[in-house]
């Protein structure tokens, strides 16, 4: 094969057998890629102790400028706040101290501990919040967690969605949907499994699956089927109404 693309290489001629390469700055001073000249090619300049190996942006800002933040690569990535962490993927900001983005377009980490995986234009804004991938996920709550899916919001505090579609565990502690569309747990400690257009909204609601369900008495359940209603303390429902 032959190689046209010019090269200069940085060649370890250490006599030992096994040679580690080590660029050491000085006092406060990053390693990047680009010597930063306030423009689309070098970039802004870096936070301290930052580490900027991206090589391709559309913006000056679209650094690591951030104190002791990172970005591993990729394309329009931005790490603006202290031991803010992208690793690759394009156009993902992590804004918030100590937030993290692995992968994946469009994404945004913009709370304090806030992580994505990866995936496409999720938003993790809650404290501690994760979303593990999926596309326009957003997980708003104080260690909230979307697993994946898609178009998926948890809100309520430490609310948790497993996947599906449109699902929400939103306004209460714990919350939680695991899965299928459209599906609603709002009520403290509820749960829905999955199916569709089902809501569970007081306090311990449980319902199992099935289809446009209504849990609103308080530890009522749920078991399946389409359209029941639990509403009464400790209720269960299931077939058809």
């Amino acid at each position: 094969a032959t190689f046209t693309n010019a090269h200069v290489q940085l060649l370890a001629t250490n006599a030992a057998t096994n040679v580690w390469l080590a660029l050491t700055p000085k006092g406060t001073g990053g390693i990047q890629a680009h010597v930063a000249d306030g423009t689309a090619a070098g970039g802004n300049v870096r936070g301290n102790n930052a580490v900027d190996w991206q090589t391709a942006r559309l913006n000056a800002t679209e650094v690591a400028n951030g104190n002791y933040a990172t970005i591993g690569g990729g394309y329009r990535n931005t790490a603006s706040a202290t031991y803010a962490h992208v690793g690759g993927g394009g156009d993902n900001t992590a804004s918030g101290g100590y937030s993290s983005i692995a992968g994946g377009f469009g994404n945004t980490a913009s709370v304090y501990g806030s992580t994505i995986g990866g995936g496409f234009n999720n938003t993790a804004s809650g404290k501690y919040a994760t979303i593990g991938g999926g596309n326009t996920n957003t997980a708003s709550g104080y260690y909230a967690t979307v697993a994946g899916g898609i178009t998926n919001t948890a809100s309520g505090y430490y609310s948790t969605i497993g996947g599906g579609f449109s699902n929400i565990a939103s306004g209460s502690y714990y919350p939680t949907v695991s899965g299928g569309s459209y599906n609603t747990a709002s009520g403290y400690y509820s749960t829905i499994g999955g199916g569709f257009s089902n809501t569970a909204n007081a306090y311990g609601a449980v319902i199992i699956g099935g289809s446009s369900n209504t849990a609103s008495g308080n530890y009522s359940v749920i078991l399946g089927g389409i359209n029941n209603t639990a509403s009464g303390y400790y209720s269960i429902a299931s077939g058809k109404q």
